[in-house]
This record gives C-alpha cells, structure tokens and sequence, in this order.
C-alpha cells in the first residue's frame, strides 16, 4: 500500500518482533522502492502510546483471525485512528467500521491505500473515529477484563460446573 501513496507518507514499524521477519519487511521495502519511507523502531514498553499519539494512524492489516487485538485498543486509547482489517477473531468483538476504525478486507493493499487516502482528507472523519476509539478503549480497560472473568468464575461455580 505504501509503494502507491505519495511519497510524503512514512510508514513507522514499531516493536521488537522476530529479526528474520523484520529482515524480511526490510527487503520488501527495497523491492517495493519505499525503504526510504519506512522506519524500524522500538522501544521501551512505556513510551508506546507515545509512539501511537506520534502517529497520523494504526494500520492494523493483519490477515488472521487475531485472538484479541490489543494493539488498535492501545491506539485507540492514545487517540491514534486505526485503519484494521476485517479477518474476524477477537478484534471482531469492538472494532466497528466509521464508527471507530476503517475496515478494509484483509490481503488487499489498494484497500489500504484508500482507506489511509480517505482518513488523511477528512478532518471530520478523523475526529469521529478517534473519539470512537476513545469510547471503545474506554470499555475494555484491564479492570473490566478482570472484573468480566471473575464474574464468568462466579457464574461457573454457582452452577456447580466445572469445565
């Protein structure tokens, strides 16, 4: 997607991750010709919404069904828009297309491309988005997760089944 935006548009890829992998996104920005627009950078764990508020957007283009999709929560919380692909998983649970992301299909980089094209032109869309990701990071904070298991287990053991 970025081979086709214009050549302003950086992609930052931010986190420790697996080296033969990132080697790999290296060598694919060189292939692509946009290895002058993409930065590799990581970083202490504290500093990553700081990294997120930094940010024109979170692209989130996985093409698994992610079992939860902590990363556009993070964004979302530091009010970073989040443009997520549509593969199911966890992230299904409160990603909502206009209301506080752009879903595009997944494995489909001119999708990509639109969708950041479309975000970076439209101010008021921005800002519907952002506070959208603001409300849903709201709702799903470590308390509420915690407090939401602890009632499963209560719920569990007053119907006396344990599986």
């Amino acid at each position: 997607a970025l081979a086709v935006l214009p050549p302003p548009t950086r992609l930052t890829v931010h986190g420790e991750g697996d080296r033969r992998h990132r080697a790999e996104l290296e060598a694919l920005a060189e292939r692509l010709g946009v290895g002058d627009r993409v930065t590799f950078s990581s970083g202490p764990r504290d500093q990553v919404a700081a990294v997120y508020a930094a940010c024109d957007a979170l692209l989130f283009p996985v093409s698994w069904r992610e079992p939860w999709g902590l990363v556009p929560l993070e964004a979302m919380a530091a009010s970073c828009p989040v443009v997520a692909t549509r593969a199911g998983g966890g992230a299904a649970e409160y990603l909502r297309d206009g209301a506080n992301c752009l879903q595009i299909a997944p494995d489909q980089a001119d999708e990509l491309a639109a969708a950041v094209t479309r975000l970076a032109g439209d101010p008021d869309l921005r800002g519907r988005l952002v506070a959208g990701g603001r409300e849903t990071a709201a709702r799903f904070t470590e308390a509420a997760f915690h407090a939401g298991l602890e009632q499963r287990l209560r719920d569990t053991v007053a119907r006396g089944v344990l599986a």
